[in-house]
């Protein structure tokens, strides 16, 4: 599969085409195309008409987010970015960490959730990123954790708290399948 601007292009053999499908879709609905430049056109197109909110860092890079209802699927995470960059939505982005053990964010698939109309639950889920408790995964695995510290009694305090809203944002996971790195255990701070 090649990934092209968030859509996945796959040559199917026994059709003889090309499958497009777009990864931050919930629906998992897809198109098919007879060539590779014929699907890079259509997702071209299908962008411009697309919902998108972004931010300038101030050193001349913008970062687009593509507005969605709910997290993509389980590789994504909470972007753990201050509020102002892009206020009232919840950046998301591809877990680095367990994607390929870096922390360096891939800044062409980023989305958002737009919950400006619920600003608690998103300063919740900010501070729950900060403490490293940024999605379904990372809020099970620290829902029941024995806390050695005051950072492993605050995980566990915002995972218990946040699990239920991390299952509601992730009810409709189009799971792909990909190599997953073990996240470690972060920094004891």
């Amino acid at each position: 599969m090649e990934r092209y601007k968030g859509y996945g292009i796959e040559y199917v053999d026994h059709l003889g085409t090309y499958r497009v499908y777009d990864l931050l879709s919930q629906s998992g609905s897809f198109a098919y195309c007879d060539t590779m430049e014929e699907a890079k056109r259509g997702i071209d197109e299908n962008l411009e008409a697309r919902q998108e909110v972004s931010f300038d860092n101030g050193y001349g890079t913008t970062y687009r987010f593509i507005i969605v209802d709910k997290i993509p699927d389980s590789r994504y995470c909470v972007w753990n970015i201050p509020d102002y960059r892009i206020n009232g939505f919840l950046p998301l982005c591809l877990d680095p960490v367990r994607l390929n053990g870096t922390y360096d964010v891939d800044v062409t698939s980023l989305a958002a959730i737009d919950m400006s109309d619920r600003p608690e639950l998103l300063h919740e889920l900010r501070d729950a990123a900060s403490y490293g408790v940024d999605c379904l995964y990372k809020a099970q695995k620290y829902y029941d954790i024995e806390p050695k510290n005051q950072i492993k009694s605050k995980q566990r305090e915002f995972a218990r708290k946040l699990l239920p809203v991390f299952e509601e944002l992730s009810e409709r996971f189009y799971t792909p399948e990909f190599e997953s790195v073990e996240p470690d255990e972060g920094p004891d701070i």
